[in-house]
């Protein structure tokens, strides 16, 4: 008849005996633990969870090889391609996920032979493993093309609908005493299209705030601060009020528009006007025509008024240049004086004389004087 052995047992969860004679089993079936026991301390855990000492693995590793755990029992370990050397140094892991913070220490970051890379001066790099390339004292982020007729490239990409919203920037910091964002060049979308695309360049004064100098819209116009950024073609656009500009070098004003010349000589009843003008700086070229059509008791010089821009007479005339001719009848040619008036000036011949008061007769101009800006 067979023999069966019976040691002590529990199906309690989390039961443990507290003391056993000297090599006693004990066993917790649902825990799957085994006791025995040690007469002179606690009974001593063989097997179950908790237990500590030799673990399963595989006839044979390869040296500094990271361990796995084969299959989900938690009992197997097998071997792994990731080596851990002696050194520190992590070899042979071909692809790395975490979700956490990766912080490490001030060394070289180098994957794919170059294809990303660090510096211990925390200079990066993408395609070289020298990205510091202006000098020790910077911090540099370098793209660098590794085959022939190829180019770096950085792609800034947003998702925005029209609205004139920002689809990528560039923003410049200063942290010498306090960080501050001094200047940024954004690229946006326009009002009207979401792929239509315009590029902002915004500076900023010492204590003032970041303002939108200069903008190159989606037409190719390059609309200065204060400009209209809507204007169409190519060319430059400048604010529809002058800012104008001390130094002697700027130019801080262009304006092409039409005007109506006024003609105040005393006596006369009516006449049909006309005119176009540019100003550039503080230059104006304009052209113009005043045709009598009833010149009542008019004699004497023309008197023209209603200029697009005032005369520049700071420390005494200066006189506008221009010629005149009656255009309409007998061709005869006029010159132009200012007498020293900033919005008006005066047709007359060679020797100040008058000009014919006839009905019907026209007197086209062109001319070109100085503004005060």
């Amino acid at each position: 008849m067979a023999t069966t052995l019976k040691t002590k047992n529990s199906v309690t969860a989390a039961s443990a005996p507290s003391s056993l004679a000297q090599g006693e089993l004990a066993v917790n079936i649902t825990d799957k633990k085994l006791w025995v026991g040690n007469a002179a301390t606690t009974p001593v855990q063989l097997l179950g969870a908790g237990v500590t000492g030799d673990v399963v693995g595989p006839a044979s590793a390869t040296d500094n090889a990271l361990a796995r755990f084969d299959l989900t029992t938690g009992k197997l370990i097998q071997n792994s391609v990731g080596i851990l050397s002696d050194a520190g140094a992590l070899t042979g892991i071909t692809d790395f996920t975490y979700t956490g913070t990766l912080t490490g220490g001030t060394g070289v970051v180098n994957l794919g032979s170059g294809q990303f890379y660090k510096d211990a001066s925390g200079n990066v790099g993408i395609g070289t493993t020298t990205p510091s390339a202006l000098g020790s004292s910077l911090t540099e982020f370098t793209v660098k093309a590794t085959t022939a007729d190829k180019y770096g490239a950085i792609n800034l990409i947003g998702v925005r609908d029209v609205g004139g919203n920002q689809n990528g920037v560039i923003s410049f910091w200063n942290n010498f005493s306090t960080l501050t964002r001094t200047a940024y060049i954004q690229g946006t979308n326009t009002a009207s299209s979401n792929t239509a695309g315009e590029l902002s360049f915004v500076t900023k004064s010492s204590a003032g705030a970041l303002t939108e100098q200069l903008r190159i819209n989606s037409t190719g116009a390059l609309a200065l601060q204060g400009a209209s950024t809507s204007a169409s073609g190519v060319g430059i656009t400048f604010p529809a009020t002058q800012s104008a500009s001390s130094d002697a070098n700027t130019l801080d004003d262009y304006e092409e528009g039409t005007w109506t010349p006024t003609c105040t000589t005393t006596g006369i009843t009516s006449v049909t006007t006309g005119g176009k003008y540019t100003k550039i700086g503080n230059m104006v070229y304009l052209v113009g025509f005043v045709s009598i059509t009833n010149a009542g008791t008019a004699s004497g010089q023309m008197a023209v008024s209603n200029l697009p821009f005032s005369y520049y007479t700071s420390g005494g005339s200066i006189q506008g240049t221009g010629v005149c001719r009656e255009s309409g009848t007998t061709g005869l040619e006029y010159y132009f004086n200012t007498q020293g008036n900033a919005t008006t000036f005066f047709i007359n011949s060679a020797t100040n004389g008058a000009v014919i008061w006839i009905n019907g007769y026209t007197y086209t101009f062109s001319m070109t004087y100085q503004t005060a800006t």
